[in-house]
């Protein structure tokens, strides 16, 4: 089934400009590689941290993203209480399905209703539908809203994908595209229509 582009054109728009509330439970930083990626993930959260309780990162370490404790301790020179900086559990392997898997386990568990999902403007639309089918799959009832940290280097190589691919930045929004489709035909992720029905429908209730 390939992914309609006139329709992923929509769904692109509306999540790259969603505004989420002014209280939220949490905001959930996804992981990124060292470097400018994860500063826009920090000063993202930086930004947020008086609109939500909690600020979730990855509990893990690997391929490109240095782990909890180095995020911890970068939103603290920042001047984020350490109490609010919380570990999500992971897998042993570190993308963007299973960190999805593992944020909304515990975010059910901690009974949040309503969480941001943070990672860069061209991965935040996978992101949000990869969150998306982990509610589908875990029966979970929660308000997602989106709200990226920042773009790529359009210009200039760029390390992405677990820290171990290199290209030009706009061309990942080319691979982004591919992701999409692919994961669909092996369920990982929901469809694009699927993300436009949730955001009419969250929305809608929210009137």
């Amino acid at each position: 089934m390939e992914v309609d582009l006139h329709q992923l054109s929509k769904l692109y728009l509306m999540v790259l400009t969603d505004t989420p509330p002014d209280q939220v439970n949490a905001i959930y930083l996804f992981a990124q590689p060292d470097g400018v990626l994860k500063e826009h993930q920090i000063a993202h959260a930086v930004a947020f941290q008086h609109r939500v309780s909690k600020i979730a990162l990855c509990g893990g370490t690997g391929q490109g993203y240095k782990g909890f404790a180095e995020w911890s301790e970068a939103l603290q020179e920042r001047g984020i209480p350490g109490e609010k900086i919380v570990a999500i559990p992971y897998l042993e392997t570190l993308n963007t399905y299973t960190e999805s898997i593992k944020l909304v386990e515990y975010a059910h568990l901690q009974g949040w209703k309503r969480i941001i999902i943070s990672s860069l403007a061209h991965h935040e639309t996978r992101v949000f539908l990869t969150v998306l089918k982990q509610l589908q799959v875990q029966e979970v009832a929660m308000e997602l809203y989106l709200s990226h940290s920042g773009a790529i280097p359009w210009w200039k190589e760029v390390t992405f994908y677990q820290g171990e691919v290199k290209m030009i930045g706009h061309e990942f929004i080319d691979t982004e595209i591919e992701r999409l489709q692919r994961y669909q035909l092996i369920d990982s992720l929901s469809s694009v229509e699927e993300g436009l029905s949730y955001l009419q429908q969250r929305d809608t209730n929210n009137q």
